[in-house]
């Protein structure tokens, strides 16, 4: 039976399926690439919200705590608009066969330091902030490969890094960011 894959107050970001890569392992979870590409031409050649629709997998609900093979997810402008544990009626989506792999949420990391790219803390104070970015793009692709399509960043991160992601122009999860790292005095966040 079709149900709303956003049941029980779950916000599942569309994930878009890479190529395998040998092991069984599908790359590239994450946002379908960015949120560019949401907005776009169907597989007939219209223009509007994508619509992409993923069959033939396992589909994994983490709050039933149950997987079920030969489910389909059909995501549409990046969200995921239906789920069912059979086929999904779809014709004007563009189809992806996940072989059997599993489906599943996009996994949320909620301590992340996106911008502290070394451990010596002091060193960061003189780093340029360009750098810093540059370093930081990193670290979230590397995220997003993993699976978080949501960090919520306890220090460091800013809008403009945000903005960013949430542009396209930086291919990581999406970021909610508290700004300036605070500590006691002395403390770790003290330079």
């Amino acid at each position: 039976a079709r149900r709303d894959a956003g049941h029980g107050g779950a916000r599942a970001r569309a994930e878009a399926l890479a190529p395998d890569d040998g092991a069984g392992v599908v790359r590239g979870a994450g946002r379908d690439a960015s949120r560019t590409h949401l907005r776009g031409r169907d597989s007939k050649g219209r223009s509007g919200i994508t619509k992409t629709l993923i069959h033939n997998c396992l589909l994994l609900d983490a709050e039933r705590g149950n997987a079920t093979p030969g489910s389909s997810v059909l995501v549409e402008g990046g969200r995921i608009a239906a789920a069912s544990s059979g086929p999904i009626d779809a014709p004007d989506a563009t189809r992806i066969d996940a072989g059997g792999r599993t489906v599943m949420p996009g996994l949320i990391d909620a301590h992340v330091h996106a911008t502290i790219t070394t451990m010596n803390l002091a060193a960061m104070a003189g780093k340029p902030a360009s750098l810093v970015a540059q370093e930081a793009r990193h670290i979230l692709e590397r995220m997003l490969a993993r699976g978080f399509t949501s960090v919520r960043d306890a220090g460091g991160a800013d809008w403009g890094l945000a903005a960013a992601v949430d542009r396209g122009l930086v291919r990581g999860p999406r970021i909610f960011y508290a700004g300036r790292t605070l500590s006691q005095t002395g403390g770790h966040g003290d330079h």
